[in-house]
């Protein structure tokens, strides 16, 4: 579609499935490398048909993924600005993709990757790859989604005391159509979306009727200052809108009709947001939104949140696990709202529900979650209190001077000074042994001796998959027409990205993964990686599977090294893979993405692996210890802390320079 195909040297490493280091030395070693075509000295750009061929005529054939070939092609064929009229050219026939009047502009080679990642990952896979293309380079480029797990829990809460679900559901800021889809899937049959972007919008008109059967209404445009939906009237409205915006037309907006509750402040779009969803419900009808925390205390948003609470629209906040968005880590909240209908008296009290104190998978939160509001639904004056997880407060109580709707404030339970004396004792004990342990550790590990600087000869970790020296596995979706070989029991435990990243065992359980993918099933010895972490820091988070890893399932955001143990050491592999200096990583939207073919791993025999590999695990050991006594601590200044302030501790008597609590 485009005149002259071009690639970046990034692009050029995807498609070889090398290092862009390599792409460099080849530039470097090789007069005959395709010369610069376009772009920058500091971003040159290469003619991809010449690239191909001389990649081809120095016989580099590396193993493709039919999803990494099309992606490659796509940004080589393609232009952005073309995607929009192809995508607004296809629709949904019997759950499959048709039409595309555009396509006849693709090439046959185009057409064929298509054809190829719709039968190994599905057509959702192809459009979402096509939409990456078209807000590539452009400030909307990372534009955020709502992961499937939150998208359920949100629908499972619209459904009426009764039991009926909403028959009609909008999302102003829909993005890709998540919250639609599983507002369908629940059973929602009407269905209403806008977003500002429109490639978004063509996005999730084809998503929803692909993946939900339904066939929604999807407009374009800035719902707040351009409703497209301005006299529709809903049963249900789900949103996950932009946080913090600051331009979304305050001073255009004013003594807008939909303020029932107060005008909102430049700094309060979110409660914008929330008037305007309410402002699309029938009476009697539900909204839930996430939002950020600060929307339940923030005081220039007090005077609604009175309001809300004074006309009975509020009806419960969610306190959501911490990291449910993937790009921040700020422990959100979900807002359930009902328009007030003059057939039902209004609750006079608010559900309050916190997160667990203790890690539990995402899903039985929301299990729990759900459960809650069912109850609290059915009979508000009826709801029994769940000690430190959920309570149903008067709005009386609430209406103070800070109006602060901050689920923990309201669900704590009075703490039993004897019992928290004896957590503090347990603690300490604890603690003072992991010390023990660690101390111990770092002597096993000081008799470390300087060596000459040596370089050592490297190879990727798709060289040694080429040698039969391990194997490279990850679950991955069906496709279309694909078959899976193996199911396993859907209850079985299942090992998360976030369980490497913070050191833990497996959280989670299959669910619906093993009815939708071909799933990995993790063997003793087997090196994990997580896909993405949060943050940046000097050592990638590996493991070495145990006996304990053994069997479980590893979830879709982990990838499993399987060496040959006759070819490579496990720790040994794991410990150069968990260095950031062999490339494996790079930077995706604020997180850190492991690059498996661009991981580095030296060249050494067996004999040799050994000593690094052992090296290796007593760092490693030593790092998890170091950890459980960080965790301990934190435990432990939680505990007092939270004694002294609420009254249960006394401060401390200073006895042989000891600190004695009591109650």
């Amino acid at each position: 579609m485009g005149d002259q195909p071009l690639v970046t040297a990034a692009d050029i490493a995807r498609y070889a499935d090398v290092t862009r280091a390599t792409v460099s030395n080849w530039r470097r070693r090789h007069s005959d490398f395709p010369a610069i075509a376009g772009g920058t000295e500091a971003r040159p750009l290469f003619d991809f048909d010449e690239v191909r061929a001389w990649v081809a005529a120095r016989g580099i054939d590396a193993t493709r993924s039919p999803l990494s070939e099309f992606r490659t092609l796509v940004q080589a064929r393609v232009r952005p600005e073309d995607v929009l009229p192809l995508l607004a050219s296809v629709h949904v026939e019997h759950g499959e993709l048709a039409g595309g009047t555009a396509a006849p502009q693709l090439s046959a080679e185009l057409l064929s990757a298509i054809q190829a990642v719709t039968a190994d990952a599905g057509a959702r896979t192809v459009l979402e790859a096509l939409a990456e293309r078209a807000l590539q380079g452009s400030l909307e480029a990372g534009a955020h989604w709502t992961p499937e797990p939150l998208a359920r829990l949100m629908a499972q809460l619209l459904p009426e005391p009764s039991g009926s679900y909403p028959h009609s559901v909008l999302d102003p800021a829909c993005g890709r159509g998540g919250l639609l889809i599983e507002a369908a899937r629940q059973g929602a049959v009407e269905l209403y979306g806008q977003d500002v972007l429109p490639v978004q919008t063509e996005l999730a008109r084809l998503l929803v009727a692909l993946e939900a059967g339904v066939e929604p209404r999807i407009m374009t445009g800035d719902s707040l200052l351009a409703d497209a939906f301005a006299d529709l009237h809903v049963d249900a409205v789900l949103c996950n809108p932009p946080f913090g915006q600051r331009d979304w037309g305050a001073d255009q907006l004013r003594f807008d009709s939909r303020w029932e509750y107060g005008e909102p402040v430049r700094i309060d779009s979110e409660l914008a947001w929330v008037q305007h969803g309410l402002s699309h419900l029938r009476p009697g009808g539900t909204a839930v939104f996430v939002l950020p925390p600060g929307v339940a205390f923030r005081t220039s948003g007090r005077r609604i949140r009175a309001a809300l609470l004074r006309g009975g629209a509020l009806q419960a906040v969610i306190a959501l696990p911490g990291a449910v968005l993937p790009w921040t880590s700020i422990p959100l909240q979900l807002w359930v709202l009902r328009r007030p209908d003059t057939d039902r008296i209004p609750a006079g009290k608010v559900l309050f529900i916190e997160a667990s104190a203790e890690r539990e998978p995402f899903d039985a939160f929301a299990d729990r979650a759900v459960s809650a509001w069912r109850a609290f639904d059915a009979d508000p004056d009826a709801f029994a209190a769940i000690p430190d997880i959920a309570a149903a407060v008067p709005v009386i109580t609430l209406l103070d001077d800070a109006v602060d709707l901050t689920p923990g404030r309201y669900t704590r339970a009075p703490l039993d000074p004897a019992a928290l004396l004896a957590q503090i004792a347990e603690t300490e004990a604890t603690l003072s042994e992991q010390v023990d342990r660690l101390h111990a550790d770092f002597g096993a590990t000081s008799d470390w001796s300087a060596a000459q600087q040596k370089s050592l000869r490297t190879v990727t970790i798709s060289d040694l998959a080429q040698r039969g020296a391990v194997r490279i596995l990850r679950t991955t979706p069906v496709g279309a027409n694909q078959v899976i070989p193996d199911r396993v029991d859907t209850t079985q435990p299942m090992l998360t990205g976030r369980d490497l990243v913070t050191g833990v065992r497996a959280s989670e359980v299959v669910g619906d993964l093993a009815l939708t993918s071909n799933v990995v099933v993790i063997e003793a010895g087997d090196v994990l990686l997580p896909v993405v972490r949060g943050t940046r820091s000097d050592v990638l988070p590996t493991r070495v599977a145990d006996q304990a890893d053994a069997g479980v399932v590893a979830g879709s955001g982990v990838i499993v090294l399987r060496p040959d143990p006759l070819q490579l050491d496990p720790w040994f592999l794991a410990g150069f893979a968990a260095n950031a200096d062999t490339g494996a990583t790079s930077g995706i939207s604020g997180a850190t993405r492991t690059e498996t073919n661009r991981l580095r791993i030296p060249m050494l025999p067996l004999s040799e692996q050994g000593g690094y590999g052992s090296a290796f695990r007593r760092m490693s050991e030593l790092h998890a210890v170091a950890r459980q006594a960080a965790e301990s601590t934190g435990k432990y200044v939680g505990l007092v802390v939270s004694g002294l302030t609420a009254g249960a501790l006394n401060p401390p008597d200073e006895i042989e320079g000891r600190s004695r609590w009591s109650d």
